[in-house]
């Protein structure tokens, strides 16, 4: 069983590891009747009948991949996932960001300020960053301005949105414009970009296949976004730096291997 898919039916996997054929006869049977005749009995036996076997032989197998002790660990993320890190804001967060003004730049870092002072769950319900840019951009002078801006809650207070409107406008007539440095539009994709992106997709693939690991579970989205984070800012011979437990254990010498193989050309 040579295999680096994720994830895959019961039925499907029994074939592979054990070559045995299972049915769907039942599948689409009333299992609400009682009694339940012999040959659903025996058809839901079966989706248990055969894991020691299962088991016995994936065991096997990743024992002799020498990654028995890494199970666990996979394992228990697909369950008890850790908490994302909190959301924070920048500058960065906004694209259009350069097309406000001095005034509308200090408002904008007004309300950086204000939503990453939140507590999590607030920053859950807080508007969303467009909402935010058109509050900078539009400067509301009152709460019937404020809540006229789409995208901002109905649900917030009058202190709240009061308290909102008095501190944007206070950032923004705080500011003169003196020394202001109007901030350059980013670039929608860059050719480093490009090649990081390819050559991360490479890289996971290569790395995935010579390891016999399915590339969801290994490198999924979440992960090859803290690859490509880091690989920007220079780190493409040191990737395994950015991962943590199993996957640093079990991927960073293969990353490692790749990169010195194949660098990033740029």
């Amino acid at each position: 069983m040579t295999t680096v898919e994720h994830s895959v039916s019961l039925a499907y996997a029994q074939f592979r590891a054990l070559g045995l054929r299972g049915t769907k006869a039942h599948q689409a049977d009333d299992w609400v009747r009682r009694p339940l005749p012999a040959s659903q009995l025996a058809y839901a036996a079966a989706d248990v009948e055969h894991l020691p076997a299962l088991y016995a032989f994936l065991n096997e197998r990743v024992s002799q991949l020498g990654r028995a002790e890494l199970v666990p660990l996979a394992s228990a993320e697909s369950v008890w996932t850790e908490p994302a890190p909190p959301t924070l804001l920048s500058l960065d967060s906004f694209r259009n960001a350069w097309q406000l003004d001095h005034r509308g730049q200090a408002a904008l870092r007004y309300l950086i300020q204000w939503f990453n002072g939140l507590p999590a769950r607030e920053r859950e319900a807080a508007p969303e960053n467009k909402t935010l840019l058109s509050l900078a951009s539009r400067l509301p002078r009152s709460i019937d301005e404020l809540q006229r801006i789409k995208g901002v809650p109905r649900s917030w207070s009058r202190e709240l949105a009061q308290s909102l409107v008095t501190g944007l406008i206070g950032a923004a007539e705080a500011t003169d414009g003196t020394g202001f440095v109007p901030i350059d539009p980013p670039a929608y994709a860059t050719k480093l970009e490009l090649s990081v992106d390819g050559w991360l997709a490479a890289a996971r693939a290569e790395v995935c296949v010579s390891l016999e690991v399915a590339p969801e579970l290994a490198l999924p989205s979440r992960i090859m976004k803290v690859l490509r984070a880091h690989a920007l800012s220079g780190g493409t011979r040191q990737l395994g730096g950015a991962l943590e437990g199993w996957r640093k254990q079990l991927l960073a010498d293969p990353l490692s291997r790749f990169a010195a193989d194949f660098p990033l050309k740029t």
